[in-house]
């Protein structure tokens, strides 16, 4: 600088022309033209790296648009996820109710139908022996008591079987058809013809 201030305060010489620089000046502008283009490069250089940080924060602040705009797609998606999460949530707790109030329904059905059970064993008990006493008391209907007898001087018949015609005679006396058919029956010669007791008895219970 100290140069530079002695160049400036030269004053041209008588005639008008200004003295030749000398070395030292050239040199000092050579100087401080390397260090303008060193300057100059430093400029470009510093530029060049301003644009790429520029070009950095750019992509920087894209991506985290990008980012910003997936987390917000994101929290949608889990947003609507548990929507239907808690949708399904529901759903399961009203079929889990539902089925709670079928068990119940059919709990009280099974104890009603088991208490008709019951009722029916009973009712079935007291008729078989109902029944069963009716049978005693019917079997012992049909047992003739020695009171119950008379004798009487009407012979139907002598010798192994009667006298037929004689027989016949008493049974057409008989009003009651079916009492008539099955006396008819009981006289059949063969043995294989007339109706067992069990028989007579099942016939005599239809007809009184």
């Amino acid at each position: 600088m100290e140069d530079l201030r002695e160049a400036s305060v030269q004053t041209p010489a008588p005639g008008g022309d200004f003295p030749k620089p000398s070395r030292e000046i050239r040199q000092h502008q050579a100087n401080l033209e390397r260090q303008l283009r060193e300057m100059r490069q430093r400029e470009e250089s510093l530029q060049s790296q301003l644009r790429e940080t520029q070009q950095r924060e750019e992509n920087a602040q894209r991506q985290l648009r990008e980012m910003q705009q997936n987390s917000q797609r994101q929290l949608r998606e889990m947003q609507q996820r548990e929507q239907n999460l808690q949708s399904q949530l529901r759903e399961m707790q009203q079929r889990f109710e539902n089925s709670q109030q079928r068990v119940s329904t059919l709990e009280r059905q099974l104890r009603d139908k088991d208490q008709e059970v019951n009722e029916l064993v009973l009712s079935l008990s007291l008729a078989q022996q109902t029944i069963s006493e009716q049978q005693q008391q019917e079997s012992c209907d049909w047992v003739i008591s020695r009171d119950e007898i008379q004798m009487t001087n009407k012979c139907l018949g002598r010798g192994g079987w009667g006298n037929p015609r004689r027989r016949e005679q008493q049974v057409l006396l008989m009003t009651n058809h079916v009492l008539r058919g099955l006396v008819r029956r009981c006289l059949q010669t063969d043995p294989e013809a007339r109706p067992t007791m069990q028989r007579i008895i099942d016939e005599l219970s239809r007809s009184v």
